[in-house]
């Protein structure tokens, strides 16, 4: 809903159209909700368990803190096998993790993660893909998740190798504008799908446990006094 006059001073102050601008808006919150939608019911659904990794390194350690955040790539290589195994086809080929996941993967030296070139050039919101990890993992960052959790899947190019299916019927529907003698222009977005896991084996889910954000947290500015 919007007000003519608003609208109007809109349109004469910045020459922007108001209901343009909101149906882009509606239609890209509409895609954030449906993203948010799946990746969830992909992490409830995953076949594959009880995988968990402390962030905390073992006091008796000799190694450094870098060299030890990279056994986490151990553990997804455990997964993938795992996917390998029970499906007997393929291992996992992404990763999506919440903000403190992959803060210990954006955080890993380039011989491990390689950052997309496209971040900080096209547009972000909500899951995106952050960069690929070992060569072989593309990682998607999912403000949805909880912080701590991840899931590793595989996404084949063929419906023969599919976990998971979103089937959009009504990709994107808009009822014509409506105003009433209130000038209160009113216009509705709607989208219907359908979706329904194929095979739970192609997922597997964990999570970290102990992060630190202190560690990660940059040092406060200091301002000189005058």
């Amino acid at each position: 809903r919007w007000l003519l006059d608003a609208a109007f001073e809109l349109s004469k102050m910045k020459g922007i159209d108001a209901e343009s601008e909101l149906v882009v808006m509606m239609s890209s919150q509409i895609k954030h909700e449906i993203d948010g939608e799946l990746l969830a019911e992909l992490y409830r659904q995953a076949g594959l368990t009880g995988y968990t990794w402390s962030a905390k390194m073992p006091t008796s350690s000799a190694i450094s803190y870098d060299q030890y955040k990279a056994t986490l790539v151990d553990l997804f290589t455990e997964m993938s096998n795992a996917i390998f195994s029970a499906t007997k086809r393929v291992g996992a080929n992404f990763i999506v993790a919440g903000v403190n996941v992959c803060t210990l993967i954006e955080s890993l030296p380039s011989t491990y993660f390689v950052a997309d070139t496209g971040v900080g050039i096209r547009p972000i919101n909500g899951p995106h893909l952050i960069g690929t990890l070992a060569g072989k993992w593309q990682i998607y960052k999912n403000p949805f998740y909880p912080a701590n959790n991840f899931v590793l899947g595989y996404r084949g190019a063929s419906y023969l190798d599919a976990g998971y299916v979103y089937a959009p019927y009504m990709p994107l529907y808009a009822t014509p504008t409506h105003i009433e003698d209130d000038f209160v222009f009113r216009k509705g977005l709607a989208t219907s799908y359908g979706q329904i896991m194929l095979n739970n084996r192609l997922y597997a889910k964990g999570n970290i446990t102990d992060f630190d954000s202190d560690r990660y947290t940059p040092n406060s500015l200091v301002i000189p006094s005058v």
